[in-house]
């Protein structure tokens, strides 16, 4: 309802697609849960980050959230209870100057799951809070946030929320269990990966699987997507978390050989480009080229003996062999998976597992 509203809900409207990315990053759908599982949203606006915590979870667990605006959180309330969710609990309030979600102590409570889209760049965070004197100890031990940006404030809020291994996301992924044995933060650049609908730009299920997975396995085997980034090296640009400082996602221009083009020869630089080739297998790179003058090489057969000289290689023919094997393994495996399948499963839940 929000996101067709002709009106700008942008305050308190979280994309779907974002909201499965930040459930599944927190891994809530893997975990053990009940009914004493708690979830929070401190900016909740509509509920749709906690309505799909909800949905994804194993088992029922007990969700809490809040929301500044009185209209957004009367929204939140009806959309738990129209999506079976009626004991959630939805309070109203400035989530930073008027926590509502406190202990017999005066401490905020915490959690097992945090999830948001706080509004970042909010520059009037500090409207009737002392960060200075804040009796919930948000802002004690990591400093006060700057007085006109509020992200600092409400990561810092996140945190204070979180049980002592309770798991949060936020845009950016609070993960407090084993973070002593991490040395970096881990960066994803996922900008190139959606679908263009209209005005909008939307998430596809392999754009989501993508970020998801990567993140998960912590894979940095493509450093123009995701790498994880020493403390030492933000700390060198002033613990700017800006990703394109990090991260150069831009293709790589294909640059002309102009010597090449004149003279001949095929440039080393671009049969070195593709060295992940080489390294599977090695003898062919010796079976196609041969040297030339310096910086460049030559064809070591003739143009219509280059398919021929790959498929009979050696070290091609193991490689696909392998493969093979592989893909006959896995056929083997699947076929019984599918023909097991009944009528009312869900596709896509079968295909991501």
């Amino acid at each position: 309802m929000a996101a067709e509203s002709g009106k700008s809900k942008g305050q308190f409207y979280t994309p779907a697609e974002v909201s499965r990315i930040m459930t599944q990053i927190i891994g809530i759908h893997e975990a053990v849960t009940t009914n004493d599982t708690t979830v929070y949203d401190p900016t909740c606006g509509s509920g749709s980050p906690l309505l799909k915590v909800g949905d994804e979870a194993k088992a029922k667990v007990t969700l809490y959230g809040q929301e500044k605006d009185a209209a957004t959180s009367g929204l939140a309330r009806m959309n738990m209870i129209l999506h079976n969710n009626p004991t959630a609990e939805i309070k109203q309030g400035n989530t930073l100057a008027n926590p509502r979600f406190t202990g017999d102590d005066g401490q905020l409570k915490t959690f097992d799951f945090v999830v948001a889209n706080p509004p970042f760049s909010d520059m009037r965070w500090s409207t009737g809070l002392d960060a200075l004197n804040d009796p919930h100890e948000r802002f004690k031990h990591y400093g006060t946030p700057p007085a006109k940006q509020g992200d600092y404030a409400y990561l810092l809020h996140i945190i204070r929320s979180l049980k002592s291994a309770g798991k949060g996301a936020c845009i950016v992924v609070i993960d407090k269990e084993n973070a002593h044995t991490r040395k970096g933060i881990f960066m994803i650049d996922a900008s190139a990966g959606f679908m263009k609908d209209g005005p909008k730009n939307r998430l596809r299920d392999c754009d989501i699987h993508q970020i998801v997975d990567v993140f998960n396995r912590r894979d940095d085997s493509n450093p123009k997507y995701a790498r994880m980034v020493s403390i030492e090296e933000i700390e060198k640009n002033d613990f700017n978390l800006n990703i394109p400082r990090y991260i150069d996602s831009q293709q790589a221009e294909d640059i002309q050989d102009i010597e090449g083009h004149l003279k001949g020869g095929i440039p080393r630089r671009d049969v070195d480009a593709l060295q992940a080739y080489w390294t599977v297998c090695p003898q062919v790179r010796q079976a196609l080229f041969k040297a030339s003058r310096p910086g460049y090489l030559d064809l070591a057969v003739a143009k219509q003996a280059i398919k021929p000289t790959l498929y009979e290689h050696p070290e091609f023919v193991t490689f696909i062999d392998g493969m093979n094997a592989l893909f006959a393994d896995w056929r083997e495996r699947t076929t019984q998976t599918l023909k097991g399948l009944q009528t009312n499963c869900h596709p896509k839940t079968e295909a991501h597992h």
